[in-house]
């Protein structure tokens, strides 16, 4: 069962799990059901706290982050799903050595570091990438190296047969964002970074300059960053 539910119940805590994800790519085919392994952050639901904004006590619960749904989900009696709701009064929530936050339009981040006044977190989600059509000999006309499976799961969180002649093909995208102080999140972009910085625009302009920056790259955007960080 999957339902929307206000996080207030405190549930019982059990041993962790590894990630979750194990491929780039996944491909859907008839016979075979989409494992939750390949849609959440964590192979199972792990202990982890939610904490909120107005000092209210954190609770503690058995939750996952659903990268097909952009939810963070948790467990009730150790067997129904249902996800957290009211996002703007959580401030954080941590699962082991990860931090979770929301973005002002209630969607799941994973921060990857604090750069003094900037947050950098991404947007990690399950996207669908692609539909193949059935070729000859009843192949599916994409290629034959991705994970395959034989349903897909739909927005409600429940499994879905194909019904269609073809593959399905979903990928993992990962998306960096920058959190200002005001808890403001922008796409990691040559014009967020300015706004990032309003009374340092002419040193971060200089630095993309002299050493010009892929905001899709990780550890470029981590320099800049650093770079950012080191103006305070």
């Amino acid at each position: 069962m999957n339902k929307t539910f206000f996080f207030l119940s405190v549930c019982s805590l059990s041993a962790g799990g590894a990630l979750g994800q194990t491929s780039e790519t996944i491909r859907v085919k008839s016979g075979e059901k989409f494992p939750d392994i390949e849609k959440y952050r964590y192979a199972k639901f792990t202990p982890g706290v939610v904490e909120y904004h107005n000092g209210r006590a954190p609770s503690q619960a058995l939750l996952n982050y659903n990268m097909l749904l952009r939810e963070m989900q948790f467990l009730v009696n150790n067997r129904d799903t249902m996800s957290i709701a009211d996002a703007p009064a959580i401030q954080r929530i941590r699962i082991q050595d990860d931090e979770f936050v929301y973005d002002q339009n209630g969607l799941v981040l994973t921060v990857l570091g604090h750069y003094g006044p900037v947050t950098l977190a991404v947007d990690h989600s399950l996207k669908l990438a692609n539909v193949d059509k059935m070729g000859g000999y009843g192949m599916s006309s994409g290629a034959s190296a991705i994970k395959t499976y034989n349903s897909y799961p739909t927005s409600a969180g429940a499994s879905a047969k194909l019904e269609q002649k073809g593959d399905v093909v979903y990928s993992h995208q990962r998306v960096l964002m920058f959190i200002n102080q005001n808890n403001l999140v922008f796409p990691a972009s040559r014009k967020s970074i300015l706004k990032m910085y309003p009374k340092k625009k002419s040193e971060i302009e200089t630095y993309l300059k002299e050493n010009p920056v892929q905001f899709g790259d990780l550890n470029e955007v981590k320099r800049l960053l650093e770079y950012g960080q080191s103006l305070h």
